[in-house]
């Protein structure tokens, strides 16, 4: 073998390299037609399978393969396990929520006193409760209690149908007006400019469940926003991100919120305590629709 037929191999050698069965083997094209996936999704999944100078293209419900015949029958047996009737799942968010609040107070009040002396207690205000109060003369003396025990719960469920391999998104909406002022200078002296927004909360998820077997993996994005009951246009927020995995048909967690205050006070002649509690959970589940 002559030096030049040497640079020759050495040179097509380094061209070819790995794929070097498709440098000498003749290169077909094929028009392959997809029944269930799409195009692109299964591009995707074979393009590493062919190796250069083969390449995969996609057209609405077709694959446009260039490569070795040899790899091309090797491509139609994975084709063959992937381009199948994608199962209907049926995904369902389940938010729960409780709150719960307490209050205890008492105090006592009055005045008592006798000829040389007097003692008054100034009483503290209780909005609600019960009292009493007892009258002799001029004495007078008065208690105040309150007991009082509260409790909500907001509950709600969100379900949306999604075929296998693709992403499931569901989203409502709350609006409510906001009102707001602003004070302005003109020649005439200040003026105040109302203006009215929409403050929306949103509900809602976006979800891509993946199958093996009895057992799902889900990618989730969740939001959870409400009006606020305590600040016009204020809106309370409750936002996930996660990648969460279980058994198909069971309720699966994806997180939540405890919080608890509690507050005391005590003096001479009064008490009061005051406990809130606030819980909220997010679970999902993934059912296959037959």
């Amino acid at each position: 073998m002559t030096d030049l037929q040497r640079i020759w191999l050495a040179t097509l050698w380094l061209l070819c390299g790995a794929p070097a069965a498709l440098c000498a083997e003749e290169m077909v094209t094929e028009v392959i037609d997809l029944r269930y996936r799409s195009a692109e999704e299964v591009r995707n999944l074979i393009t590493p399978l062919v190796p250069p100078p083969g390449t995969v293209g996609a057209l609405q419900n077709q694959l446009i393969v260039r490569t070795s015949p040899r790899n091309l029958e090797e491509l139609k047996k994975v084709l063959a396990k992937i381009d199948f009737v994608p199962r209907r799942l049926l995904i369902t968010v389940k938010k729960e929520g409780s709150q719960t609040a307490t209050e205890r107070s008492g105090s006592v009040s009055g005045s008592v006193g006798g000829r040389d002396a007097r003692v008054t207690v100034p009483g503290r205000r209780v909005q609600q409760g019960g009292g009493v109060d007892v009258r002799r003369g001029d004495d007078r003396v008065g208690a105040r209690v309150l007991n009082s025990d509260s409790a909500a719960s907001d509950n709600s469920m969100q379900s949306v149908q999604v075929l296998e391999g693709n992403t499931a998104f569901i989203q409502v909406g709350q609006s409510a007006p906001v009102v707001s002022r602003t004070i302005i200078q003109t020649p005439q002296g200040p003026r105040t400019v109302e203006s009215t927004d929409m403050a929306t909360a949103q509900r809602g998820f976006r979800a891509k469940p993946r199958i093996h077997g009895d057992q799902v993996s889900i990618e989730i994005t969740s939001s959870n926003d409400r009006l606020s009951d305590t600040q016009a246009g204020s809106i309370d927020s409750q936002h996930l991100q996660t990648v969460v995995s279980g058994r198909l048909g069971e309720w699966i967690e994806m997180g939540g919120v405890d919080q608890s205050r509690e507050r005391s006070e005590n003096g001479v002649v009064y008490r009061s305590r005051d406990a809130a509690g606030d819980q909220r959970r997010l679970l999902i589940k993934v059912d296959e629709v037959r």
